[in-house]
């Protein structure tokens, strides 16, 4: 059963819980500036801000503000150091102290559901995003409809999200999760611990030259052996940069909330646009995500 209170609550405990060390941190945003740093975003980026005496900023999905951090950077990087404004961070459990830590003016949060966001036009912001969130929520056309109502006029938002699965990723996927809500807490846990420890086994010093195989969905490239599994088999993610505790949590990520989905992006594309916000740029920046670049215009 999808339930957004469930998804939610397990996010809460997630962050909460969450044993990143400051190694972990600092790999954690490195990659979240990934998701951002394409060429086409950073110019339209870059042309918004030069526009704009000061920048308000807008988190959907902030969680505890790891990726705000590494965001906020890279707005400033591109900006020669403009004034941010203010930065608010939003999320459906209380994160409020892990948000006002920020070590930013006019820090604000919002505890509120997103298909439940209600904003008034002196809250409306310059540039906002979302990092893994669309992929989260129930009520999808209802969160594209709040979130692009809070982008002012020629405002910017980007999101980053997974994409629609390869047929046995998919399946697998379901499939497990599935499974794993049946059992304890206890035994739910050891899964992910078990599967997150055989994808360090398989992360292999070298990479296999993979040929394009379109009817099980694998693209042609060069993949370590566990990444191979992760992308297209079954979620089993492993980043030896990241301490075993941290990787174990970024598969908790993926199999403990009730609602995960794959997303068409030219479907999220066309929501968005239907309220307001219009195409400019995406990039995958890997295999199973897509980031886009939106402007409401």
């Amino acid at each position: 059963m999808k339930d957004q209170n469930q998804t939610i609550n397990t996010y809460e405990e997630f962050w909460k819980n969450d044993p990143s060390d400051n190694k972990d941190i600092s790999t954690y945003q490195a990659w979240n500036k990934e998701l951002w740093s394409f060429k086409e975003i950073e110019k339209y980026i870059f042309e918004k801000i030069k526009t704009l005496n000061s920048v308000d900023l807008v988190e959907f999905g902030c969680g505890r503000g790891l990726a705000a951090v590494s965001f906020l950077n890279w707005i400033k990087n591109l900006s020669s150091n403009k004034i941010i404004n203010s930065f608010t961070g939003i999320d459906g459990w209380d994160a409020s102290s892990y948000i006002n830590n920020i070590a930013e003016p006019n820090v604000n949060f919002i505890k509120s559901k997103l298909q439940d966001l209600h904003i008034n036009n002196s809250q409306k912001w310059d540039i906002g995003y979302s990092v893994g969130v669309l992929h989260h929520v129930d009520e999808l056309d209802k969160v594209i409809e709040n979130i692009s109502n809070t982008i002012k006029p020629k405002g910017l938002f980007l999101a980053n999200f997974n994409i629609e699965f390869p047929f046995i990723r998919k399946n697998t996927d379901d499939a497990l999760r599935k499974k794993l809500h049946q059992l304890s807490e206890i035994e739910q846990n050891k899964f992910i611990e078990e599967i997150t420890i055989l994808s360090s086994v398989l992360r292999t010093k070298d990479k296999l030259n993979v040929p394009n195989l379109p009817m099980i969905g694998i693209k042609e490239g060069e993949y370590f052996v566990n990444e191979l599994i992760n992308y297209f088999i079954f979620k089993m993610y492993y980043n030896p940069n990241l301490s075993m505790k941290r990787n174990i949590t970024a598969n908790v990520d993926w199999y403990k909330p009730s609602i995960v989905l794959g997303l068409d992006p030219k479907a999220v594309i066309s929501l968005f646009k239907e309220f307001g916000l219009n195409y400019l740029t995406s990039f995958n920046p890997t295999p199973s995500s897509i980031t886009i670049c939106l402007i409401n215009d």
